[in-house]
C-alpha cells in the first residue's frame, strides 16, 4: 500500500454502549483530516488518547485496514476503535486509625450517566473528631474541562 493520498473513508466503534456518538465524533474528528497512512496512524493515536482522557474508557485499541464493501475507494481506509467502557457505578471505602483517632471514608462515582462522559462523585467521611461530605459534578465541554463542586 502506498503512503500517499490515503483517505479515511469509515470510522467504526466496537463495544460502544452508553457513550453518545457526537461526543466520540468530536474527539476523533482529526482522523478524517489525515491524508496519508502515517498521519492516519498519528491522528488515530491522538484520538485514542483523547478518548482515554475522558475517563469513561478502560481501554481503546485501534485497527486500521483497507476499505471493504461496495462503496470502497482504491485509497480508502477503515479505522476501527475497539473500546471498553468503565462500569457506570464505582465505589470504594477506607478506614484509618491512629493517634487516638479513627475514621471511615466512603466514595461513590457515577460515570457517563447521560452518555456525554459526565461524572458525579459523592464522598463521605465519618470520624471520631469530625464528619465531612462532598458532592462533585463534572461535565466536560469540548476543548474545556471544568469541575463544579457542590
Amino acid at each position: 500500500m502506498e503512503n500517499k493520498d490515503m483517505i479515511v473513508q469509515h470510522v467504526h466503534f466496537n463495544d460502544l454502549g452508553r457513550t453518545r456518538d457526537d461526543v466520540i465524533m468530536y474527539e476523533i474528528g482529526g482522523v478524517f483530516k489525515a491524508r496519508n497512512l502515517i498521519e492516519v496512524m498519528r491522528k488515530s493515536h491522538e484520538a485514542s488518547e483523547k478518548l482515554l482522557h475522558l475517563g469513561i474508557f478502560r481501554q481503546v485499541d485501534i485497527l486500521i485496514h483497507t476499505c471493504q464493501g461496495d462503496d470502497m475507494l482504491h485509497n480508502g481506509l477503515d479505522v476501527t476503535f475497539e473500546v471498553t467502557e468503565l462500569r457506570r457505578l464505582m465505589g470504594s471505602y477506607n478506614t484509618m486509625v491512629g493517634n487516638n483517632e479513627g475514621s471511615m471514608e466512603l466514595s461513590l462515582k457515577l460515570l457517563n450517566l447521560l452518555g456525554c462522559s459526565e461524572k458525579v462523585a459523592f464522598e463521605f467521611s465519618y470520624g471520631t473528631k469530625e464528619t465531612s461530605y462532598g458532592l462533585t459534578f463534572f461535565k466536560p465541554q469540548p476543548g474545556n474541562s471544568k469541575e463544579i463542586s457542590l
